[in-house]
């Protein structure tokens, strides 16, 4: 195992790991884990802030619940011994990313939606 520190080359840091760690005591939006199911990175994250809604646990990542170094230990130790699956949770992340985060869907969804309250506002 490999413990590179802060990189400003996130991206190159992400295609060469196996695994992406989130320990976030906080986490807005998770981004990182974004970034790392696009690869088609295994993600294992804390379950707090924003993470849970797009880390869908044993479908494409995994959680743990924050601050709990047992439940964490337990969930990195079941990922390296149970590797028949992680080909399945790699492509359901990506395609978690694809349906849910594109940004042209998105960009669409928010343009319409603001349109039809611009337009209720105006009648």
């Amino acid at each position: 195992m490999i413990l590179p520190g802060f990189h400003k080359d996130i991206e190159k840091i992400i295609e060469i790991s196996d695994l992406t760690i989130v320990p976030s005591l906080w986490e807005g939006f998770g981004l990182v884990v974004i970034e790392s199911m696009v690869k088609k990175k295994v993600v294992l994250a804390s379950d707090t802030g924003g993470i849970p809604e797009i880390i869908e646990h044993g479908e494409n990542g995994y959680l743990f619940k924050t601050l709990n170094k047992s439940d964490f230990l337990e969930k990195f130790n079941f990922i390296y011994s149970v590797n028949s699956n992680l080909p399945e949770i790699q492509t359901k992340a990506l395609n978690t990313v694809e349906m849910r985060f594109d940004i042209n869907k998105n960009s669409e969804f928010y343009y319409l939606s603001y349109l039809s309250k611009f337009q209720s506002i105006s009648k």
